[in-house]
């Protein structure tokens, strides 16, 4: 196992990230509400995140998500695999959209480390590896070179034949949900 030698990416992606994801899902929901989102029957938090994104010119989108995929191929370049937290907190309760410490972030783009390769079309894979001391799960993301997800399947079928991990146990959903 290494370490990258430096950080994966000079720039956020979540700029173009956001436009890619929720440019699709704002059109479909005009579409669908006749054009006015602000009335649609939708998820509050999604309806916020539709109502105030910051838009990018397309071209700009279009460099940013290039410049993602050309960093993610060199780091391929060394690595057969990379691994890295699923998401930078142990797994909210239910109903969180933004968890506390990622204020300023929405529904999708305070999970760092899942978009960027969503944005490039790396195949990953998560996995739950262990619980937390609350008995919530905590994940280990995999992602592979573009078009490998045999290398993927077969890393992560390797993993999991070597952890044991149990299932969390559901009595903290239950009690903060009665």
């Amino acid at each position: 196992i290494e370490t990258l030698a430096e950080p994966l990416f000079e720039m956020d992606p979540a700029v173009a990230w956001n436009e890619v994801f929720y440019g699709a899902i704002g059109e479909r929901v005009r579409q669908l509400a006749g054009g006015d989102v602000a009335h649609a029957d939708i998820d509050p938090a999604l309806k916020a995140v539709l109502l105030h994104r910051r838009t990018v010119a397309r071209g700009d989108v279009a460099q940013r998500r290039d410049a993602c995929i050309a960093r993610v191929h060199d780091a391929f370049a060394s690595f057969d695999i990379l691994a890295m937290p699923t998401v930078p907190i142990t797994a909210p309760l239910a109903g969180i959209d933004v968890p506390p410490g990622h204020e300023g972030r929405n529904l999708v783009d305070w999970s760092y480390f899942t978009y960027p390769f969503n944005l490039c079309g790396n195949p990953a894979v998560s996995m739950p590896v262990t619980l937390s001391r609350a008995g919530m799960p905590i994940g280990l993301q995999l992602v592979a070179r573009r078009g490998d997800d045999r290398t993927l399947i077969a890393a992560a079928a390797a993993l999991e034949r070597v952890l044991t991990v149990v299932s969390p146990d559901p009595q903290p959903v239950r009690q903060a949900f009665p």
